[in-house]
């Protein structure tokens, strides 16, 4: 009796052992799981942007974050072997992340719209009036170049504005986050702290004398 009770008690060990490995298992499973979707739930809505119909090049992954005192940029995992060229926009779920500026075989480096060297041609949604959004090396960036006696208040959206051939027009860039006499300082709206996927834009404008033409 005493060699089945010790037997069965050898067993229970056996089993409870077993039963947590399958409990380790399980809960990897259910991270890895999670993970994916929110991956998936992140990409889903790259989708929604709004493009003007835009087709996109490349949906990639920000593989590194580059830049000193005087530059922000990231790099991705895309490059000349998806059809990456430099100069094209990139955008996030929430909005405009920047644009390319150096394109290698499998990775390219994209300039940030927070980079002292951005400058967004933008529009406010509200007024429709056009202007300048520049980088500051900071998570804020600066409203120039509005016309004299515009009304400008804090929470107003700007958009690309579409001038200059760079960006599409109605891109989300950023509200304004404080007004205090001339000096406008905007957020950005797309996620420059914690990118993760990122789209890059197959946008690639007509020369001007081109379409002149196409308008005839």
């Amino acid at each position: 009796s005493g060699m089945e009770r010790l037997a069965g008690v050898s067993d229970i060990y056996v089993e409870n052992a077993a039963l947590h490995d399958e409990n380790d298992r399980l809960r990897q499973w259910r991270e890895a799981a999670q993970r994916l979707l929110l991956e998936n739930e992140r990409l889903r809505n790259i989708l929604k942007v709004p493009q003007r119909e835009v087709p996109p090049v490349a949906t990639a992954r920000v593989i590194g974050v580059g830049g000193g005192s005087f530059e922000r940029n990231v790099v991705i995992d895309a490059g000349s072997s998806d059809a990456v060229q430099v100069n094209l926009p990139v955008v996030d779920e929430e909005g405009l992340v920047g644009r390319t500026i150096e394109v290698g075989y499998l990775t390219s480096r994209v300039l940030l719209i927070t980079d002292f060297n951005s400058r967004v041609p933008v529009r406010l949604e509200r007024t429709g009036e056009v202007a300048i959004a520049e980088g500051l090396n900071e998570s804020l960036m600066r409203l120039r170049f509005l016309p004299v006696g515009v009304s400008v208040r804090v929470g107003d959206r700007l958009v690309t504005s579409g001038h200059g051939g760079l960006f599409p027009p109605d891109l989300p860039v950023a509200q304004v986050a404080s007004v205090d006499n001339e000096i406008i300082l905007l957020s950005p709206l797309s996620a420059l702290g914690s990118l993760d996927f990122v789209r890059v834009m197959d946008y690639r404008p007509l020369p001007p004398e081109l379409e002149v033409r196409n308008e005839n």
